[in-house]
């Protein structure tokens, strides 16, 4: 017989993933559109979130992995190249991750623009333990991204990642910064809070809420004060998990 095309091992155990994260979303009515693979960029799935029946403008894009290739030293994760961490850094759309484990079925996530913008870009974990030498340009460096172990799709964690996506989204879709010339200081305060959680990746949101400090007024003016003098070096202040820079009005 002469020799024929064989099928990638690895083709099975990929689209065994992406069925499996698609039967998950439509069981609960998301608009689930699978990218076509030659238009494929780590974008896998463009998913629209529901709310009774109801389109709620929350849309990701996600990158599906399957396998156990994906497993590290007990952590599920993803291996990014450069080139990926700028993709999700820039995206118009969150990007999310999910690992599909065959064995378990279960489907582990995580919110990749998220990753890039709060912990990698703030912390300035711009770290290389992958493959290539680096590129003294690059603004990120790839390497392993882990994901954290109590993030696993389910019915019981449904309603704890549709969260995420809309809390994401609320923070970087640029709408709660709004609110700081809101005529309500709640979501004054409110977009206060934003604004430094954003300024620790990106200056601007700062230098947004130093611009319209003169909008504000009572306790919004004392926490745009607050948070602003916390972004500088201050050795006389405490700081710590538990205790926020708007732990002293009663925000947590």
């Amino acid at each position: 017989m002469p020799p024929r095309k064989r099928l990638r091992n690895t083709k099975a155990t990929e689209r065994a993933g992406v069925n499996a994260l698609r039967d998950f979303l439509e069981a609960r009515e998301c608009v689930v559109q699978e990218v076509d693979t030659a238009n494929d960029f780590g974008k896998d799935l463009l998913v629209d979130l529901t709310e009774d029946r109801e389109i709620t403008g929350h849309t990701i894009a996600i990158q599906v992995k399957s396998g156990r290739s994906f497993l590290h030293n007990g952590i599920w994760g993803i291996p990014a190249k450069s080139v990926d961490l700028n993709t999700w850094l820039e995206s118009s759309i969150p990007m999310f991750g999910v690992v599909f484990d065959p064995d378990s079925q279960q489907l582990h996530w995580m919110n990749l623009s998220a990753y890039v913008h709060e912990e990698m870009d703030a912390l300035h974990e711009h770290k290389n333990i992958g493959k290539g030498q680096p590129i003294d340009n690059d603004r990120f460096r790839g390497h392993f991204v882990p994901f954290p172990s109590t993030q696993v799709l389910k019915a019981e964690t449904w309603d704890h990642f549709t969260a995420a996506v809309n809390d994401y989204g609320r923070r970087f879709g640029g709408h709660s910064l709004l609110d700081l010339v809101a005529q309500d200081v709640v979501a004054q305060v409110s977009a206060i809070t934003d604004c430094f959680a954003l300024g620790r990746g990106d200056v601007r949101a700062l230098l947004l809420m130093r611009h319209t400090i003169t909008k504000l007024s009572g306790w919004a003016l004392m926490a745009a004060i607050t948070a602003l003098s916390h972004c500088a070096p201050h050795p006389d202040m405490a700081w710590s998990k538990k205790i926020g820079f708007l732990s002293g009005f009663g925000i947590k």
